[in-house]
């Protein structure tokens, strides 16, 4: 429903700012119609998760089964965009943010399905992604603009100094957390348990 309403807000504002942060894959949806349904799409990420996928390439199959992401939201504005985009993936690419709903997009329908062999059990999904008839994702969006305002670097540079100027020493992780919970609570604990 919430990706409904979003499509309707879309196509009545000729000019939009879109305000963009992480984890919007997970809170706004609309199955690529009449390709794929809500329970396609519900499937896959289950499986996706389940098959212990990393984020970046469960958001390049997302893309692909999507009415709005892979750029296809921000190709609806019939004027001109900017998306002010809050990161929380490493890299502060604008197409990795909530499954890039607004900047063009540069996966292919082939990745999408080779991530998906590697899961497993999709066959019905990767069969109609080989269907010449569905879309790739959109390479070019005319009148859109897309900047990313803070990325995870800015997030823990921040923190950090907060920490310091309460007296504490922080200690960050070198590279990002890509994993599933469980993993990512066991990487913590081992990691406070040799910090002093």
């Amino acid at each position: 429903r919430a990706g409904e309403a979003l499509l309707r807000f879309v196509d009545s504002h000729p000019e939009i700012t879109f305000l963009i942060s992480g984890g919007g894959s997970a809170c706004v949806e609309v199955p690529l119609s009449p390709f794929f349904t809500r329970d396609d799409v519900r499937t896959v990420n289950e499986r996706l998760i389940a098959a212990g996928i990393p984020i970046g390439e469960i958001n390049v199959v997302r893309k692909h089964l999507s009415a709005i992401k892979g750029g296809r939201l921000g190709a609806r504005v019939g004027g001109r965009s900017v998306s002010l985009i809050y990161s929380d993936v490493s890299t502060g690419d604008p197409g990795s943010v909530a499954s890039g709903l607004t900047p063009p997009d540069r996966s292919t329908r082939e990745q999408a399905i080779e991530i998906l062999r590697r899961a497993g059990d999709c066959d019905r999904v990767v069969t109609i992604l080989r269907n010449e008839d569905v879309p790739e994702t959109v390479r070019t969006i005319d009148n859109a603009t897309a900047f990313v305002v803070a990325d995870n670097r800015v997030l823990i540079e921040t923190a950090s100094a907060l920490i310091a100027e309460r007296g504490f020493r922080p200690v960050p992780l070198a590279t990002q957390i890509e994993s599933d919970v469980d993993a990512a609570a066991r990487l913590l604990v081992d990691r406070a348990a040799t910090l002093e």
